[in-house]
């Protein structure tokens, strides 16, 4: 008898811890966070995918070191910031997008030093601004593109980066009401080729500087049609190409640098029809030709300016055609050993002003019409 009360006592007391533990695992589960760790730096992938519609920030930061691809989708339609980090510094691809339609700011980062393909592409149609920033310093092997839109009143900023052999493409595009800057800037040391197209039909100004002192072409294309200033500067010292497109017909300024000291050629075409003013600068130290052409049908002053002081052995020449009121300038000089050649025209009834110089100390031919 007193071994069966014994086992039934057992019994009971076993019954009480068991539901003791189940009640608190029942809090546990209730109460307590969860978090779970993300990290992967060996073979197997690392993917994070994060939603945000609330009024709290939304931030992803994924690193991966090992030679798989590493992925981060952020989206985030309210009006706090969006902040995705992507380091991968393995051989796998390494893809951000990011999408924001609110008033906060949209700031995407992407570094990749491996031999893997690097994209960024940042849409944002809120006031917020977009930034977007692109590093590739790898073997050179995999290609750099970033692409940026932006349809509102904040402002559109895109650098890109790229010292390997690699290309480098930047496409830049404002639609918007205008008061939002649009400014482009690629710098391109490598042997790859360097691109950057750039347009803006706002108000706002739009600013192009690509410099490229690799082997590789360097070409920048530029239209402006509303009332903001349009201006493009160009600098090449590699053997690649050099040439700059720029056309306005808005009442801002339109002016156009180009620089180049290497063997490439070295060619500068700007238009403008409309009341801003239209300058033109080219200078070329190198063995490479120099040609440039511009023309202004409006009311205001067109200047056109070439230097070559080289080895002489590529040829320069200016074009310059004013058939308004405004003054036309052309200034040529040459103290290398290649012909230099200045061709002015003006078509109107006489009230503009029409002056040529050209000044040669080499020992090349000097022709001015």
């Amino acid at each position: 008898m007193g071994l069966i009360k014994f086992t039934i006592l057992v019994f009971l007391y076993h019954q009480l811890l068991w539901r003791d533990n189940l009640l608190n695992g029942h809090s546990n589960l209730v109460g307590a966070s969860n978090s779970v760790p993300l990290g992967n730096d060996g073979s197997g992938s690392n993917a994070t995918r994060t939603q945000d519609d609330g009024p709290g920030t939304n931030g992803t930061s994924t690193q991966d070191d090992g030679s798989v691809s590493d992925a981060s989708m952020t989206q985030d339609d309210r009006s706090c910031s969006n902040t995705t980090s992507a380091q991968d510094d393995g051989s796998g691809s390494n893809g951000t997008s990011t999408q924001d339609d609110g008033s906060g700011s949209n700031a995407t980062t992407t570094q990749d030093d491996g031999s893997g393909s690097n994209g960024t592409s940042t849409q944002d149609d809120g006031s917020g601004s977009n930034a977007t920033t692109t590093q590739d310093d790898g073997p050179g092997s995999g290609s750099n593109a970033t692409s940026t839109q932006d349809d509102w009143s904040g402002s559109n900023s895109t650098s890109t980066q790229d010292d390997g052999s690699s290309s480098n493409t930047t496409q830049t595009q404002d639609d918007g009401p205008g008061s939002g800057s649009n400014g482009t800037s690629t710098q391109d040391d490598g042997s790859g080729s360097n691109g950057t197209s750039t347009q803006d039909d706002g108000s706002g100004s739009n600013g192009t500087s690509p410099q490229d002192d690799g082997s590789g072409s360097n070409g920048t294309s530029t239209q402006d049609d509303g009332s903001g200033s349009n201006g493009t500067s160009t600098q090449d010292d590699g053997t690649g190409s050099n040439g700059t497109s720029t056309q306005d017909d808005g009442t801002g300024s339109n002016g156009t640098s180009t620089q180049d000291d290497g063997s490439g050629s070295n060619a500068t075409s700007t238009q403008d029809d409309g009341s801003g003013s239209n300058a033109t600068s080219t200078q070329d130290d190198g063995s490479g030709s120099n040609g440039t052409s511009t023309q202004d049908d409006g009311s205001s002053s067109n200047t056109t300016a070439t230097q070559d002081d080289g080895p002489g052995s590529g040829f320069n020449s200016t074009t310059t055609q004013d058939d308004w009121s405004g003054s036309n300038v052309t200034r040529t000089q040459d103290d290398g050993s290649g012909s230099n050649s200045s061709t002015t025209q003006d078509d109107w009834p006489g009230s503009g002003s029409n002056a040529t110089r050209t000044q040669d100390d080499g020992s090349g031919s000097v022709n001015t019409f």
